[in-house]
């Protein structure tokens, strides 16, 4: 009898989501974002690298960028901490922009960054069950959800 340890290991990779909304003109628009990282520490500095490469791609694609505004739930290792209070001073500073940020209750509803995560998350999972696909890191993860997403999410 094999080890079912063969066939099976738990690779870990962070998944960090976000929709950014944007002006662009008139229209408001949208981008929806994955971020894929073997980094498992979920902590401020973690939050802030996350931040700064989805300001990054955003100014890269001749976004404006010149106010950010936050929503997120409480998670408290991630989000509502003196840390991130901190960041909102230097924002300016460190990312060209200013910032605010808006809590939820953790745990009331969820939207469409919750939404998107579990969906790209399951269908990833669904095409490594199938066969289809094999997950090594935060690389392959997020080269298999571009190919299952190419178009509507961008993965970083």
């Amino acid at each position: 009898m094999e080890i079912s340890s063969a066939y099976y290991s738990n690779i870990c990779v962070t998944v960090f989501t976000a929709v950014v909304w944007f002006k662009s003109g008139h229209e408001v628009q949208h981008r929806s974002y994955v971020i894929a990282s073997n980094e498992l520490t979920h902590d401020k500095t973690v939050v802030n690298a996350f931040n700064k490469a989805l300001i990054e791609d955003l100014r890269s694609k001749g976004v404006l960028v010149n106010h950010i505004h936050f929503f997120s739930d409480g998670a408290e290792s991630l989000f509502e901490n003196k840390f991130t209070a901190q960041n909102l001073v230097h924002h300016q500073d460190e990312f060209g922009c200013s910032a605010g940020w808006s809590y939820f209750e953790t745990g009331h509803g969820k939207g469409p960054v919750n939404g998107m995560g579990g969906t790209v998350k399951r269908k990833v999972l669904l095409d490594v069950y199938d066969g289809h696909s094999t997950i090594h890191n935060a690389s392959s993860f997020a080269s298999e959800a571009k190919r299952l997403f190419p178009q509507s999410i961008t993965i970083l």
